[in-house]
């Protein structure tokens, strides 16, 4: 089982205004924070505060502190097919931002793997960007990030989670994902370029 840490988001950071007639609001409770921090604080309570341990030798977490952009950016910007298209370094961050993000860590604090769940956290999810460095390939972490992320607090309501692949049907399978059942019902808008920040030709 995965246990949760984090109080459902907007419990925890929520404030309680009053007014006064004729004068300012008031914010009672807890000491107030910058715009910004509170921004930051609730991005970071949609992460559950999950840390699975993977054999001896590896953790997957969703914390957001976790995820090295700049060794990721490099691998999804030069070596995972899905982004042949072009990812924009602005594109890549805002991504992570609008996502529930999982790593995998080594026992020496090392980034070797990523996924993130695209979700509205209540009905719908997609599962994207999984990768994990080619030295520790092999060795189960995909199918961890998957199996962690599948089971994270926030998906409980999901009814449908969707992932694309091109040759990794069978790992996924072991975790229950299967073919659309009715795939004509199913259609998409398909911009490669777009996360690259060019500007599309009507």
């Amino acid at each position: 089982m995965v246990r949760a840490s984090c109080v459902a988001t907007g419990m925890v950071w929520r404030l309680v205004w009053s007014t006064r007639r004729g004068g300012a609001d008031h914010v009672k409770g807890r000491a107030q924070r910058s715009p910004g921090s509170t921004r930051r604080r609730r991005r970071q309570c949609d992460a559950r505060g999950v840390r699975v341990p993977v054999g001896t030798d590896y953790v997957v977490t969703d914390d957001p502190d976790a995820i090295d952009r700049d060794r990721l950016f490099g691998w999804l910007s030069s070596d995972a097919y899905w982004w042949s298209g072009g990812l924009d370094r602005a594109v890549f961050e805002t991504a992570l931002e609008h996502s529930i993000c999982f790593s995998v860590r080594t026992i020496d604090d090392e980034f070797v793997g990523f996924g993130r769940m695209v979700t509205d956290r209540a009905s719908f999810a997609y599962w994207a960007d999984v990768y994990v460095d080619l030295a520790h390939r092999g060795r189960g972490l995909g199918q961890a990030l998957t199996g962690v992320a599948i089971d994270h607090p926030a998906l409980a309501t999901c009814r449908r989670v969707l992932l694309a692949t091109r040759d990794a049907h069978e790992v996924y399978a072991r975790h229950g994902f299967v073919p659309l059942a009715d795939p004509s019902i199913f259609m998409e808008i398909s911009r490669p370029e777009a996360a690259a920040g060019r500007t599309r030709t009507p």
